[in-house]
């Protein structure tokens, strides 16, 4: 057994597990034959993957083949940092509470039943897991188009932070209810 190979199948399964993907949608992903997929995948004697594979697997996820057959560390795919993240949920949250504002006033007594603990007819945390969603579609989207300036969202974080803590005068949610607006 190839020490390599062992190697492919093993960041195989973590691309696997950083997209969230069954071994059907990644191969769909990446153009390639479940099966084939399945065998560069098996931990115990995986089946090296030729070029055609590797190109396929490396587009599809957004991963060199350079990490992909251990050559580096370096994925190659798109790093955020951690202020991308926060400008990436807070874009989501917007999208949600914008929703729910149209909903409201669509139908004001339906959009949120307070009494059942219901947005949009939904439990809160069915409307969290779709705003997950949402929050990842945005990462997927920005890290197929890295072409962004360099610092853009660092520099949008610093603005919505900056507007929080001074326009807004508050640092957390819990703070933010059962407050008066500013005006």
């Amino acid at each position: 057994m190839d020490a390599k190979s062992v190697d492919v199948a093993a960041r195989l399964r973590q691309l696997q597990a950083r997209h969230g993907l069954t071994i059907q949608e990644m191969a769909e992903r990446c153009g390639l034959p479940k099966r084939s997929l399945e065998n560069y995948m098996n931990l115990k004697e995986p089946q090296p993957p030729g070029v055609d594979a590797l190109i396929g697997i490396s587009e599809g996820l957004s991963v060199s083949i350079d990490w992909i057959v251990g050559r580096t560390e370096d994925h190659g795919g798109a790093d955020f940092a951690r202020e991308d993240y926060a400008v990436f949920c807070q874009s989501a949250v917007l999208h949600v509470l914008l929703r729910i504002l149209d909903a409201v006033k669509t139908d004001p007594k339906g959009a949120i039943d307070a009494e059942a603990g219901r947005i949009l007819g939904y439990e809160p945390h069915e409307v969290a897991a779709v705003a997950m969603l949402d929050f990842m579609a945005i990462v997927d989207l920005q890290a197929e188009h890295p072409s962004r300036p360099k610092d853009y969202f660092k520099r949008n974080f610093a603005a919505l932070s900056d507007m929080a803590k001074h326009r807004v005068d508050v640092t957390s949610v819990r703070d933010l209810v059962g407050r008066k607006p500013n005006g």
